[in-house]
Order: structure tokens, then sequence, then C-alpha cells
């Protein structure tokens, strides 16, 4: 018979940069942007959302131009545009296939 381990309650809420954390998955507004060769992404991911997430990157036909595979917690993704054409583009936080949050983006050349 084995004792069960007592896990400490998790918070309620954690204040972070003034946004809430816990339960909420936060998607940051890209920068530069516009941009041209490269803009920076950062995704601040919930537990909830850790398992199956993934940034997406979409043109104006809504086709995926590029993809990246999140985990858990604050992470800046990196994006390369020199192979895209000058636009506009929507990133996309997607949590196992539901959008979680939409953001645009203008690539200049």
């Amino acid at each position: 018979h084995h004792e069960q381990e007592q896990l400490p309650p998790l918070p309620t809420s954690k204040v972070v940069d003034n946004s809430l954390t816990i339960g909420m998955s936060i998607l940051y507004d890209a920068v530069p942007n516009p941009a041209q060769t490269h803009t920076r992404i950062d995704v601040d991911l919930a537990v909830d959302d850790a398992s199956n997430s993934r940034l997406v990157i979409r043109n104006v036909m809504g086709m995926a131009v590029q993809e990246y595979v999140l985990s858990e917690g604050r992470q800046s993704v990196q994006v390369n545009l020199m192979n895209l054409p000058a636009g506009v583009y929507t990133y996309t936080l997607v949590n196992n296939g539901k959008i979680i949050r939409v953001k645009r983006l203008v690539v200049l050349k």
C-alpha cells in the first residue's frame, strides 16, 4: 500500500508581464511587424494547451506556408520570411486542431 503523494494546490492565477498564464495561452505580437527577412513571435503556452500546439503561418489564400511545433511555457519562435512573397499573412496558435488566437503579419520586400 503506497501512500499517495500530496501535491500542493495549483495557484489560481499567476501574473507574468500582466498576463494571466495559468490555463490561458497567449500569442504575442510579432516583432518586427511589418517585417522583411525575419520576425520573432513569442508564445506563452498554458499547460493544458501544451500537448499538441502549433504556430501556423498562412498566406492570404489561407494556405499554411510555415508551421512550428510548440512546447509548454514561454518561447520565442524565430520566423524566416526570406522565401515568402510580400503580402499580408496570418499567424495562428492552434491547439488540437482548434484555433486559439489569430494575428496579422505584414511581409515587405
